[in-house]
C-alpha cells in the first residue's frame, strides 16, 4: 500500500512575507525592520546629567541619523514593528544588572486625544517588550492629566513649564515601595521624565530609573 506524499502547504505568514517582506525603517533593505548596517552606524548615547527624581538614564544611542531616523518611524509611520528591535538594544545598554532590578516597567502616557489619532503609545510598545526581556510587569500607571503641546522646539525651559503638573501616578497600591523603570523612546531635555519620576514618587515608588532609544545631547 503507498503512502500519501508529504505535502507542506505554505503558512499564511510565509505567504503574507512573500508579499511584502520586511524593510530596513531607514534604507528600506529587505530582511530586517532595522538592518544591521544601519544598526552598525548608531553612535553612543552622550553622558548627560541625570535629570532630577530619577537615578539614572541609560539610552541606546545617540539621537541622530540612522537611529534618530528609525526612533521617528516607529512614532509617526507606523513602524510598530521596531519596538522589539529597540527594547533588544535598550536591554543591551541597560546591561545585567538591569535584570531583576525592576519591579515595574512603566511607559510615558500619552493624552488620550493623541492616543486615539495616533493609534497606539510608542512608549507602551517599548515597555511592553523590555519588560519581558526583564521578566517584570508592563504596566500603565502613568496618567497624562492634560494634553500638552508638542515638545519639538521648545526650549528647555519651555519644555519643563510644558509638562509640569500633566502627569500623576493614581495607582498607590501598586506603587508602594515597588522600583520602578521609566520607557520613553527620546530623551531630550529631560523635563518629562522628571516629572513623570516625581509622580511615580509621589505615589509610593522607592526609586525610579529610565530607559530611552536615543538621547539627544545635552541641551545647551
Amino acid at each position: 500500500m503507498s503512502s500519501k506524499p508529504d505535502i507542506h502547504l505554505p503558512r499564511v505568514g510565509d505567504c503574507l512575507h512573500l508579499l511584502h517582506p520586511v524593510r530596513c525603517a531607514v534604507c528600506s533593505r529587505v530582511g530586517a525592520c532595522f538592518c544591521g548596517s544601519c544598526r552598525a552606524t548608531v553612535l553612543p548615547a552622550p553622558g548627560r546629567a541625570c535629570p532630577s527624581a530619577l537615578q539614572s538614564v541609560t539610552s541606546a544611542g545617540l539621537h541622530h541619523g540612522s537611529l534618530r531616523e528609525a526612533v521617528l518611524a516607529l512614532k509617526y509611520a507606523r513602524r510598530v514593528d521596531l519596538a522589539g528591535e529597540f527594547a533588544e538594544m535598550a536591554w543591551i545598554a541597560m546591561g545585567a544588572s538591569a535584570t531583576g532590578w525592576a519591579h515595574l516597567v512603566c511607559p510615558v502616557p500619552l493624552h488620550w486625544s493623541r492616543r486615539i489619532s495616533r493609534g497606539y503609545n510608542q512608549a507602551g510598545l517599548l515597555a511592553e517588550s523590555i519588560g519581558r526581556l526583564l521578566g517584570a510587569p508592563s504596566v500603565s500607571d502613568l496618567v497624562r492629566k492634560r494634553a500638552t503641546p508638542r515638545q519639538v522646539g521648545l526650549s528647555a525651559l519651555a519644555r519643563r513649564d510644558n509638562v509640569r503638573g500633566a502627569f500623576a501616578a493614581p495607582n498607590t497600591t501598586r506603587l508602594r515601595g515597588a522600583r520602578v523603570l521609566l520607557v520613553d523612546d527620546v530623551w531630550t531635555t529631560g523635563a518629562t521624565l522628571s516629572e513623570c519620576a516625581e509622580a511615580l514618587l509621589r505615589s509610593g515608588a522607592a526609586e525610579v530609573r529610565a530607559v530611552t532609544v536615543s538621547c539627544a545631547p545635552e541641551p545647551r
